[in-house]
């Protein structure tokens, strides 16, 4: 189970990286700003976290 959640954050972090983002502000930015949110009940709002979401791209470069 350890080796999934590492290697599941490692691709994301690698994702993030080629999207040309800072790795640390993109999950500061996830972390602080996904709890709360709706997205278990609207999955489709998972979307605007994406590394290439304009949003994401302007407060994570």
């Amino acid at each position: 189970m350890g080796a999934a959640a590492s290697a599941g954050i490692y691709t994301l972090v690698e994702t993030v990286k080629a999207n040309g983002l800072d790795a640390m502000k993109y999950l500061k930015y996830i972390l602080s700003d996904m709890p709360g949110s709706t997205f278990l009940e609207n999955p489709a709002y998972l979307d605007d976290y994406l590394p290439w979401d304009p949003m994401v791209q302007e407060r994570c470069r």
